[in-house]
């Protein structure tokens, strides 16, 4: 069909004025059984083929991270706070301290948190983070041992 869509003014029309995305979603809209069997399908689509959903799902996020980087650092800053617990504000102040262990305020920092608990230990540089994480995984003997391994001459 020729002409541009009603809703958003794309080029290619699809049914009835609009595009395809437009069309969708005014059939959405006003037919709720639609929804339904759509939000089903969808559903189902996904959990047969998880790797393709996962590779959509992932374009998906970095097209809006391109498009809307202002919305999307906020959107992560509010999902990260929310899963340790934190108000935003607390969470910005304490990733931009330094490294707890190295000191470097040059890289990113990641939250470090005890997962049996939950509490959170402060912010922790890339690097540092992996190796707690690798002795948190090995237990305190190992970690022990593995500072006598280093210091010894």
């Amino acid at each position: 069909m020729e002409g541009t869509c009603a809703d958003c003014g794309r080029q290619k029309l699809y049914s009835r004025g609009r595009c395809r995305p437009c069309y969708d979603k005014n059939h959405r809209r006003t037919n709720p059984a639609y929804a339904e069997r759509q939000r089903v399908n969808s559903r189902k689509w996904g959990r047969e083929h998880p790797d393709r959903k996962r590779a959509i799902d992932q374009k998906r996020k970095r097209k809006f991270k391109e498009m809307f980087p202002e919305r999307y650092r906020a959107m992560e800053q509010r999902k990260l706070a929310r899963t340790y617990g934190l108000a935003t504000e607390e969470y910005l102040a304490l990733t931009a301290q330094p490294c707890a262990l190295c000191g470097t305020a040059e890289r990113k920092r990641y939250v470090d948190h005890c997962h049996a608990t939950g509490k959170v230990r402060g912010a922790l540089c890339h690097g540092c983070n992996l190796g707690i994480g690798f002795l948190d995984k090995r237990g305190k003997r190992w970690a022990e041992a593995a500072v006598r391994w280093i210091t010894t001459d």
